[in-house]
């Protein structure tokens, strides 16, 4: 065994430095954990624009089946109140019947308080573009139809109920 003092290009000999490939090793890590983040951050902004589409077409059936129990609720025999109700401007901002405090209302006052609330509660859930309409289609059907925008695309349920 050698105990002599070594030289200081001894020691560089014995003793590999590298010199910068350090740094390279952290930048490079860094870019791929920075891919790696930003492929997350996609999918999850994909997700959360997925969920709201399913929340909007699940609050589009559930308006439907609000209408149409609605309709089954007003006095029997008397739902040809609901038999063309269509919709081209916005919700109406207040009712022009509330049967929920007035005297009994008549089968033609309780189908247009229905409409307004329902057309009401379709701007809520659905977007102030959203549109409803119930049309007969012969002696037992009732078609109703909900329209509203998805991303700026038209989209549209439609229900044939008997009623």
């Amino acid at each position: 065994m050698n105990l002599m003092p070594q030289t200081k290009a001894q020691i560089e000999q014995t003793h590999h430095h590298q010199k910068g490939a350090g740094m390279m090793e952290v930048l490079i890590a860094l870019l791929v954990l920075s891919i790696g983040i930003l492929g997350l951050a996609t999918l999850q902004s994909i997700g959360l624009k997925y969920n709201h589409q399913s929340y909007q077409r699940t609050q589009a059936i559930l308006q439907i089946y609000d209408m149409a129990d609605r309709i089954r609720s007003n006095v029997p025999g008397k739902i040809s109140a609901y038999d063309s109700m269509a919709s081209a401007g916005p919700a109406p901002t207040t009712l022009s019947v509330d049967c929920t405090v007035a005297p009994p209302c008549t089968s033609a006052q309780r189908a247009t308080y229905d409409y307004d609330s329902w057309r009401q509660s379709l701007a809520a859930n659905l977007g102030p573009a959203a549109r409803g309409s119930v049309l007969r289609q012969n002696a037992l059907i009732h078609v109703i139809r909900v329209n509203w925008n998805e991303n700026d695309i038209p989209k549209s349920f439609i229900y044939e109920a008997q009623l």
